[in-house]
């Protein structure tokens, strides 16, 4: 169903100007946005996890740098204190 536009007001055809003169339906146009931006999202995630896949995140190293920014500050606030391992909680 081809919605029409007649022009209101009698000339220059400017942009609101116009009117629409067809039947529209609001949960016709409404259903149809939802199921866009379902559809749009779904696809998105499907990107999103073949990203995630293809590109696995880093597995934690013991890290030169974290060790000694870890040392140093245990050191300043109990000095004299061995630091024998360092583990990431989760």
């Amino acid at each position: 169903m081809p919605l029409r536009f007649a022009a209101a007001g009698g000339g220059g055809g400017s942009y609101l100007g116009w009117r629409m003169t067809g039947p529209t339906n609001l949960l016709l146009i409404c259903l149809s946005a939802f199921s866009a931006v379902f559809v749009l999202l779904t696809v998105l995630a499907g990107v999103m996890r073949a990203l995630v896949a293809a590109f696995p995140g880093r597995v934690a190293s013991g890290d030169a740098a974290v060790v000694a920014a870890v040392t140093a500050a245990v050191s300043s606030v109990y000095p004299g204190t061995r630091i024998t391992r360092i583990e990431e909680q989760r």
